[in-house]
């Protein structure tokens, strides 16, 4: 009998410790990376602005405001710069944030952190399925430590929190059980994966073609989610809806658009190990990641294909039909899967290497390979404040100014109108480069007051600095510094042949 005094070892605690030593690795790994990325936040924002238009929504649904009522003045004739609302779930997820701590971006990029590490558990826990633990904690290491990523953690987009929604959707559709209690929480994580970047509506068509794959017929249970998920589309829709354009003023795919991002995408995730370095080392460490990559493909291909694997497939193809190239970017979610085809390529080369030393020698070397990529690329970073927006004095400058010397109903033309929205609440739009006519008409319609040129930006430089000399009497300079020159619209029109008005006001020192 055993002895009542000596409760043993509990079985659920047999459990936890043998799972713990089996995912230490990875539990290690985890921490590391949080911990990394946390120490080495960077003050500042990029001029690329979809950061502003998030924060605003954010704003807007802490204070209980309209949630499209941003400032930003959308352009039709100018779609590609951004449609005048973004999905909502990376909104909900900032407001708090912004609640409790304000304007603190930090505290923003610290919670990117958060939704990426908890991506990296997900994708972890969805490739244990295919490979050892020992394998899955290596992709995640690889994919965590890599040199974009950790860039991303400084933008404050709904890159990573959608990789973490788009693979926890993946990780819930595979072990769910068929009742209707899963059926509603998969078409809500779908609806939330969708509801962060649209193109997640991809993971609702690879769980009915899965679904059809298995049983040659669409099953009542995965009919249930995709009205759920319809459902909650249809009243973010009702809710956020600005009456103006929308992601779909874009889509206009021809055979060159699909071949040019094909191509482009191509070239995007061969900078994944060593960023736009091109040295010799580049390529033979392309060179090797694309051969194991093959390999991998091989070794992966005996298996049937499942939801992870259809997903990917037609999200990928989604992308490249997409007009509109915003680099490794939209890659993010498909990279891990890549990433761990590299590594089922290297166990199953290295498994064939007859002695368990020349095994560890191979690993170790492609390891210290990929190590000196990654360092090549970090060096070639800038590990200071992003001397953009926010992170450069005269742009702050420039913002103090406006602040005080302008209305609040002013409305400004400039390259960046979103960043403009965020740090000093006026109404802006983007201008079009189309013709100066095109600008002036756009200009009246919107009543704009101020044009803003940014001498740091190549299309100000290159259209709106001769658009400027070309409307010297139509425009009044009131504020420059070493970057910035802003302008009074003193007429809007675009013939030649209107009478030119007189400046009166002085230029601000």
């Amino acid at each position: 009998m055993p002895n009542p005094g000596n409760f043993g070892e509990l079985p659920c605690e047999s459990a936890c410790l043998h799972a713990l030593r089996r995912h230490c690795a990875a539990i290690v790994v985890l921490i590391a990376i949080a911990v990394f990325y946390i120490a080495t936040i960077r003050q500042g924002n990029t001029w690329g602005d979809d950061f502003a238009l998030y924060i605003r929504h954010a704003q807007n649904i802490a204070a209980g405001k309209p949630y499209a009522d941003t400032g930003y003045i959308y352009n039709p004739a100018v779609p590609i710069y951004g449609p005048p609302t973004y999905p909502p779930i990376f909104p909900l997820l900032l407001a708090p944030v912004y609640h409790f701590a304000g304007l603190n971006f930090w505290a923003m990029k610290c919670e990117q952190v958060m939704c990426f590490v908890l991506a990296l558990l997900v994708i972890y826990l969805c490739l244990v399925q295919y490979t050892s633990p020992a394998n899955a904690s290596l992709v995640i290491a690889l994919v965590g430590f890599n040199p974009n990523f950790w860039a991303a953690k400084d933008n404050v987009l709904s890159d990573l929190p959608f990789v973490f929604f788009f693979w926890l959707a993946l990780l819930l559709a595979s072990r769910a059980s068929r009742s209707y209690s899963w059926a509603l929480g998969l078409g809500t994580i779908f609806y939330v994966t969708a509801g962060t970047r649209t193109i997640g509506v991809t993971i609702v068509a690879a769980f009915l073609l899965h679904e059809f794959r298995l049983h040659r017929k669409i099953t009542a249970f995965a009919l249930l989610p995709v009205p759920i998920c319809a459902a909650l589309l249809a009243a973010q829709s009702r809710v956020i809806a600005s009456g103006q354009g929308s992601y779909f003023d874009l889509f206009h795919p021809t055979v060159a658009s699909v071949i040019g991002n094909f191509l482009a995408y191509t070239r995007a995730l061969a900078t994944f190990w060593m960023g736009n370095s091109k040295t010799a080392l580049t390529f033979v460490i392309l060179a090797i990641t694309t051969a194991l990559a093959i390999l991998g493909v091989y070794a992966h291909a005996k298996r049937r294909p499942e939801l992870v694997e259809i997903s990917l497939v037609l999200y990928l193809a989604a992308v490249i039909i997409w007009p509109g190239r915003p680099g490794i970017r939209l890659l993010y979610p498909v990279i891990p899967f890549y990433v761990y085809l590299v590594v089922a390529g290297g166990s199953l080369l290295s498994s064939h290497l007859a002695k368990s030393r020349a095994r560890a020698v191979a690993t170790a070397v492609l390891l210290l390979l990929l190590g000196t990529g990654y360092l090549i690329a970090y060096r070639n970073n800038n590990w200071q404040a992003i001397a953009e927006t926010d992170g450069l004095a005269s742009f702050n400058d420039l913002c103090r100014r406006v602040q005080v010397s302008t209305h609040d109903h002013d409305v400004f033309l400039c390259r960046r109108p979103r960043a403009l929205t965020l740090f000093v609440r006026r109404s802006a739009a983007v201008y079009d480069t189309g013709s100066d006519a095109n600008l002036w008409r756009f200009a009246e319609q919107i009543h704009a007051s101020y044009l803003l040129c940014n001498r740091r930006e190549a299309q100000d430089i290159d259209f709106l600095l001769p658009f400027i000399a070309r409307s010297k009497s139509k425009l009044d300079l009131v504020y420059h510094n070493s970057d910035f020159e802003l302008y009074r619209i003193l007429s809007y029109a675009a013939q030649q042949t209107q009478a030119t008005t007189t400046s009166t006001s002085t230029v601000l020192k």
